[in-house]
């Protein structure tokens, strides 16, 4: 996918209602098809100018296996939006591919 497709798709769970602004979700984080992470988090989506990202504010334990920010520009990124939800697919900080489901 392209940096494009990322903000098309930050973009359209933006648009649901609530999803602009900092708030609190359900995440849940698979790898190597296992779920490693299922927990509220706060989440923050943005659009500005030529770029777009989503800010996760993981707990303590977390922090030291996901990053903080996620957005299209990286090649090792892609975000998509399906059914309301958001789906990152992108490399923990073991460098090892991991899927992000926000709701």
């Amino acid at each position: 996918m392209s940096q494009e497709s990322s903000q098309y798709a930050i973009m359209d769970y933006i648009h649901i209602e609530g999803n602009y602004y900092m708030h609190k979700t359900k995440v849940i984080v698979a790898k190597d098809n296992k779920i490693i992470y299922d927990g509220v988090v706060n989440i923050a989506a943005y659009i500005e100018t030529n770029e777009s990202f989503v800010d996760i504010s993981w707990d303590d334990k977390e922090q030291e296996k996901f990053y903080q920010r996620y957005n299209g520009r990286y090649s090792n990124t892609d975000i998509e939006f399906d059914n309301g939800k958001l789906f990152i697919h992108a490399i923990d900080k073991e460098d090892s591919p991991i899927c992000i489901t926000i709701y």
